[in-house]
């Protein structure tokens, strides 16, 4: 799911419709139990990741410091100097346009991840909203 597409989801699932507090109680449960499997994903996906990043890095590490396979230059040709020291490499990794492209999913992953867990701390509070709003009703009905 891309992270529009959950905003826009997020927008839609939980407003509380004041006119049907009751079913609106109801769905609180079903509402934590798709926001919780989204989270799931979402978070394995951000693992995954995570992981491959390294994987990334550590092929990077290899092509910068000169210690990849031939096939690996032959296919894609160094043209630069391969650095002496550690922060050569550090500082060639970072700037490597993969890396940064990754880098970006990977940001956007994590905000996936943050967002859904902002969704599972509102069905939390869920609940004294539509309390609230049960409340309000009844004062305004005079009783």
């Amino acid at each position: 799911m891309k992270l529009d597409e959950l905003h826009i989801k997020i927008a839609k699932d939980f407003p509380i419709d004041n006119s049907d507090l009751g079913n609106e109680a109801t769905k609180t449960t079903s509402l934590w139990v798709t926001y919780i499997k989204l989270w799931s994903d979402e978070t394995l996906r951000l693992e995954k990741l995570q992981s491959g990043r390294n994987t990334l890095i550590s092929t990077k590490r290899e092509y910068y410091s000169g210690n990849a396979s031939a096939a690996v230059y032959q296919a894609n040709p160094f043209n630069g100097k391969t650095p002496k020291s550690d922060r050569g490499i550090q500082i060639l990794i970072e700037n490597d346009l993969d890396v940064i492209q990754y880098d970006e999913g990977l940001i956007v992953q994590k905000n996936k991840v943050q967002v859904l867990e902002a969704a599972l701390d509102e069905c939390k509070r869920r609940g004294y909203g539509i309390k609230t709003a049960a409340d309000v009703m009844r004062f305004m009905n005079g009783g």
